[in-house]
């Protein structure tokens, strides 16, 4: 490893270390649900996983890394512990909002930009000797579109399926206002597009699928939101279809383009055309 990316390394092995030891010391002494704290150590373990494997894996380990980090820090800022000045008359305001847990948020943001430093750095030390040959400036742009549409589900899925049973319940309660039922299920189902169109998209697996998956949900979000009738600018009353039409448009483009050539299913394409040259 290079200066940086050895430097780099570290940082981001000492800060992941510190989020987890807040994030697993407030789980196990606050009075949180069961439903959160198996959420919260399934992806303190998932983001320390992929950075350990990051020497051997290199970039995609560190998206996995930079992935579960966002799910924690989206989990633990939206974390309410109820009562107070904090409370709000808006349902989908308190499965949305904090206060969350400062110490864990702070931290996981840190580690957040230095795994996206370590990326960029990745791309330009790595430029001609990656594991699929050089790699043009065109392909890096769709690199990262891709993982930033993918990352933008983030926020949605923690909050469907993985805070815990309040906010569940308040999103059940949404669902149902406006006519999907079984609400319960289709929350479900919500959530599930989301972790797999956010996923694929990121690490490039499955591309297409993944991209077609979430292309539809946000499609649909916008239909049975009823945000079609309010208008197309986004910040009108009850939101606009703009926003959600636009990410749509923006991850239905990978459903034509694929992974490209920066994605596992390159890797899994190149490493299926060596198997059969050899046999």
């Amino acid at each position: 490893m290079m200066l940086a990316e050895k430097s780099l390394y570290a940082l981001g092995v000492a800060l992941s270390l510190v989020v987890a030891v807040l994030a697993i010391q407030f789980v196990l002494t606050a009075p949180v649900t069961s439903w959160f704290m198996a959420s919260a150590l399934f992806w303190i373990v998932a983001m320390l996983a992929a950075l350990a494997f990051s020497k051997k894996h290199g970039l995609f380990a560190i998206i996995g890394s930079l992935f579960a980090t966002m799910v924690v820090g989206r989990l633990f800022g939206t974390l309410r512990m109820g009562g107070g000045e904090n409370t709000t008359n808006d349902p989908l305001l308190l499965a949305e909002t904090g206060p969350g847990v400062p110490s864990v948020m702070w931290v996981s943001t840190l580690l957040a930009a230095v795994l996206t430093l370590w990326i960029v750095n990745y791309i330009r030390t790595h430029r001609s000797e990656t594991p699929w040959g050089p790699v043009t400036d065109e392909s890096w742009g769709l690199f990262f579109i891709r993982n930033y549409v993918g990352m933008m589900f983030i926020a949605h899925f923690s909050g469907h399926i993985f805070a815990g049973p309040a906010q569940f319940a308040i999103f059940e309660g949404y669902f149902a206002s406006i006519g999907l039922k079984p609400a319960a299920a289709m929350v479900v189902l919500a959530g599930v597009s989301e972790v797999v169109a956010g996923i694929g998209l990121c690490l490039g697996l499955h591309t297409r699928l993944a991209a077609l998956v979430g292309a539809v949900f946000l499609y649909l979000s916008m239909l049975w939101g009823n945000h079609f009738p309010v208008g197309y600018i986004w910040i009108l009353p009850s939101g606009g279809w703009e926003f959600g039409i636009f990410w749509s448009v923006m991850v239905a483009s990978f459903v034509l383009l694929g992974g490209g050539t920066i994605s596992i299913d390159r890797l899994r394409f190149l490493n299926k055309r060596s198997s059969l040259q050899e046999t």
